[in-house]
């Protein structure tokens, strides 16, 4: 079996390019620099790495020799062991939730500049949204940003146990600040978009977070703040969201106005 066949890469611009893996339409990218190959994620398997670098290669005569993972979740980071070669760029917080760290993995707190050849990657922390370890790589001569999964557009974004719900407006924010608003934003799933349609994402999130914090400041039992609001987002998605955001909230003090935290009944 030509695993390379599984590949179909799609030019944005000459120098990115995008694919879209199953399962979850998780969308990898692929930037091209006169001396380097950046692979934006890894799909879900080692297969599916191998692949992507694979069909890369056959494409273009060399070998993906760089990686960003974009977050530390599976379809993002289960292909890094199919690309044992390359040089993976990660932020400390996802390399933290990895039980096989990449063999060549370059730690980033902040912030990494990628010199590719003749075009520049500029890796990014915008702070913690949908995990802890988020990262944005910005390709400012295509004017293209990956997002990772801060962004989603065949669904609803999606949450787990290290996604920060307060913070997560902020850290959109800051990527559009950083890349000032300018050209096009990949998802990690779903089509491409620009600065106004993640804004109106940005505005949904922050809207789920300010009605529960509306209804816990009201004393509104978690149980019953679904049903006290019209909301921006599937139910199932505001089903697991509530409780998430509500833990959240409390361990940052919010509570009924007027009561202390100790006196709550």
């Amino acid at each position: 079996m030509d695993i390379t066949a599984e590949v179909e890469w799609s030019p944005l611009t000459g120098r990115v390019w995008t694919t879209r893996l199953e399962p979850c339409a998780v969308t990898c990218g692929l930037v091209i620099g006169d001396e380097h190959l950046l692979l934006v994620d890894t799909g879900s398997t080692p297969d599916q790495g191998r692949a992507l670098a694979w069909g890369a290669a056959r494409a273009l005569g060399r070998p993906v020799d760089r990686i960003v993972v974009t977050h530390h979740h599976d379809d993002h980071a289960g292909g890094l062991a199919g690309v044992p070669g390359a040089q993976a760029w990660m932020h400390r917080g996802a390399l933290a939730h990895l039980t096989e760290p990449p063999a060549v993995a370059h730690p980033i707190s902040l912030m990494a500049y990628l010199d590719l050849g003749g075009l520049g990657a500029e890796v990014l922390h915008p702070g913690a949204g949908h995990t802890d370890g988020d990262l944005i790589v910005r390709v400012p001569g295509e004017q293209i940003t990956f997002t990772g999964d801060l962004v989603e557009t065949s669904g609803d974004p999606q949450a787990d146990e290290s996604t920060d719900f307060w913070n997560w407006p902020a850290a959109i924010g800051s990527m559009i600040t950083a890349t000032d608003g300018k050209g096009r934003y990949i998802p990690g799933h779903g089509d491409p978009v620009d600065a106004d349609a993640v804004m109106a994402q940005n505005g949904r999130i922050s809207r789920c977070v300010d009605q529960v914090k509306q209804s816990m400041e009201a004393g509104t039992p978690v149980d019953k703040i679904q049903g006290a609001h019209e909301w921006p987002f599937a139910q199932a998605t505001i089903t697991d969201w509530i409780p998430r955001i509500a833990d959240q909230l409390a361990a940052r003090g919010i509570t009924r106005k007027g009561l202390l935290p100790l006196s709550r009944r």
